[in-house]
């Protein structure tokens, strides 16, 4: 397998995991339905939430020149550190955010603010792009190939909350399914198992590469 493609593969898996979030899912949900500015809020939800998840990103992509050639020790324990967050994901609940209808003095600034707080409860997620900042680092072959491909990961990782924005001015009928019946359906997938085996895979997948390498 070339480098390019294992490059953007790495993109693309670790990049969909966070479309399994159901806090960040009905967090736009509400951006968009309130009285005052939904589109300027959610725009400022979205880019607190991608400031803090960039950065975890690129903390990732550092670690390759912290790891001062141990790349596969750093990989092996990146992959069981991974493992664990999937145990952990078993016996934790993540608080669901708190909704209101009252708006806020300054809506895009608290938005902006919800957005940070919502992306620094996802603990396990903050890992997870570590990891694959760290494994992008690994292989890209420069640093302006590195964040492309890392910015390739957070853009998917952010879909969702861009699917509902979009969703919510072509598709308004369907928006207002999604408002009333997804977050259910959607913590089934992140608090069932189905989030917990794919955290698990990727994990196993670090621990094989850091082993064979």
């Amino acid at each position: 397998m070339s480098s390019t493609v294992e490059l953007l593969l790495t993109s693309i898996v670790f990049g969909a995991v966070g479309l399994l979030s159901p806090t960040r899912a009905a967090m736009t949900v509400v951006m968009l339905t309130g009285k005052t500015l939904p589109w300027a809020r959610a725009l400022a939800y979205l880019a607190g939430s991608t400031l803090v998840f960039g950065i975890a990103a690129v903390i990732g992509l550092l670690g390759v020149q912290a790891g001062g050639g141990a790349e596969s020790a750093l990989t092996i324990v990146a992959g069981l550190a991974m493992i664990g967050v999937a145990a952990g994901m078993t016996i934790v609940h993540r608080r669901r955010p708190a909704q209101t209808d009252v708006e806020p003095k300054h809506p895009m600034l608290s938005a902006f603010g919800v957005g940070v707080g919502v992306s620094f409860q996802s603990t396990g997620r903050l890992f997870v792009l570590l990891a694959g900042g760290y494994r992008i680092g690994v292989l890209a072959t420069s640093v302006p190939q590195a964040l492309i491909y890392a910015g390739i990961m957070i853009a998917i990782w952010q879909g969702s909350i861009w699917l509902l924005m979009l969703m919510s001015v072509f598709m308004p009928d369907r928006f207002a399914a999604v408002e009333r019946r997804a977050r259910p359906a959607l913590d089934r997938i992140e608090n069932g198992v189905i989030g917990i085996v794919i955290v698990a895979l990727l994990g196993a997948w670090l621990l094989y590469v850091g082993v064979r390498a």
